[in-house]
């Protein structure tokens, strides 16, 4: 691990966020947390065509909730306030220009990513009909059995490296980006290309502490219906609530904070490198 962003002291640093945040935050995130809590009583399965615009209103709320949730958290991850113009504030909870430049960051990584992945689907098909049609075979992708007969051994071979190679492409992506939000959240504007300079040469060594963070993001599914259905959503959304947003805002708070250019004359290094799981928050004096 790069000793420049050591792995334990930034698991650390999310970890010491989630007791910070179970410690200073809990009853605004107890009434965030009542979004995921009353919907675990709605199975979209179930709804009607004419409660279809009911359910994406509560879709977005619920988008809006996780990003103040996403704000509170990266806030008590800094000791020093980012910038901030606070438009709504209620119980502990605030909408303001901070969440605004978490969202858009957010949105505009994602049609970043959607446009990457729709060009590399697109490129391999083009490649794979190409070899097809060289074999005087046409691309009728009809079940495997008829793309490795119209593709031929060797071609299945090259288009499935030529995908391994995309996707590939689309981590090292991902990770360039991974540090828009947290970027843009503490700078004070919208950075999403130019926050790529600060992960420059840097794709490995945050490989760990981001695959760390998705784990802790995964949910299991299961076709479940009833009482266990309810009591797993409301699980999940209490999880991703108290555990995953708080951890995710201290590691990416750490690494900003690590990585971040310096702001005092002569010192190449941030003031604070934490990385010792303190409960003092990313940014100390």
């Amino acid at each position: 691990m790069s000793q420049e962003l050591p792995l334990g002291p930034i698991l650390a640093a999310g970890f010491a966020n989630v007791r910070r945040v179970w410690t200073k935050a809990l009853v605004p995130l107890a009434l965030v947390a009542a979004i995921p809590t009353a919907f675990a009583f709605v199975d979209p399965v179930k709804l009607r065509p004419q409660n279809f615009l009911v359910f994406v209103s509560f879709l977005i709320v619920s988008l809006i909730w996780f990003v103040i949730a996403t704000g509170l958290a990266y806030r008590l991850a800094a000791n020093e306030a980012p910038p901030q113009k606070i438009r709504l504030s209620l119980l502990g909870l605030q909408w303001g220009t901070m969440e605004e430049r978490y969202l858009i960051s957010s949105l505009f990584v994602g049609l970043i990513n959607a446009f990457y992945l729709i060009l590399v689907v697109f490129l391999v098909l083009v490649f794979a009909a190409i070899i097809s049609y060289g074999r005087g075979q046409g691309l009728t992708m009809k079940g495997m059995p008829a793309i490795l007969n119209e593709l031929g051994s060797v071609g299945f071979g090259a288009v499935v490296f030529a995908a391994i190679l995309g996707l590939l492409g689309w981590i090292w992506l991902m990770v360039r980006l991974s540090l828009s939000q947290v970027v843009s959240l503490y700078s004070g504007r919208v950075q999403v290309l130019s926050s790529a300079s600060m992960t420059k040469g840097r794709v490995l060594a945050l490989l760990l502490p981001l695959i760390m963070v998705v784990l802790l993001a995964t949910r299991l599914t299961f076709n479940l219906s009833g009482p266990s259905r309810i009591a797993l959503t409301i699980a999940s959304g209490f999880w991703t609530i108290f555990v995953q947003i708080p951890f995710s805002a201290g590691v990416f708070a750490s690494i900003y904070q690590r990585l971040k250019p310096a702001d005092k004359e002569g010192s190449d290094r941030p003031d604070s490198a934490l990385g010792n799981g303190s409960n003092d928050g990313v940014f100390t004096d």
